[in-house]
């Protein structure tokens, strides 16, 4: 009983992290100095070749019309926190043809 209580808090938790409206990402990594978003390099349909850390998770629903308006949203909020790359993990497409998507804001080891 006492498990199932602090599993459903966990969860509790974290649904509460995702939809706060103070920060569009949930930071899992240390986040630095942002960059522009046309510095962050896009994966999608293909992992990225380097072992990557995993600064935060974020999720972007409807308003966005086309992929391209989408991926320009997740990649301004992974510029934010200073993200080298975004790897897109998921995106569908809504009745009302708007775009929504998944992705992790990474960073790669400098080589």
């Amino acid at each position: 009983m006492f498990n199932q209580s602090l599993k459903f808090c966990g969860y509790v938790l974290i649904a509460a992290l995702i939809t706060s409206c103070t920060h569009p990402i949930l930071m899992v990594g240390e986040a630095v100095n942002p960059v522009e978003a046309e510095e962050v390099r896009l994966y999608y349909r293909q992992r990225p070749l380097c072992e990557f850390e995993t600064i935060g998770y974020l999720r972007i629903e409807g308003g966005h019309y086309s992929m391209n308006s989408l991926f320009n949203k997740m990649r301004q909020q992974a510029a934010a926190v200073g993200a080298s790359g975004l790897y897109v993990t998921e995106t569908h497409r809504l009745d009302t043809f708007e775009y929504t998507g998944v992705a992790k804001a990474i960073r790669c080891p400098v080589s």
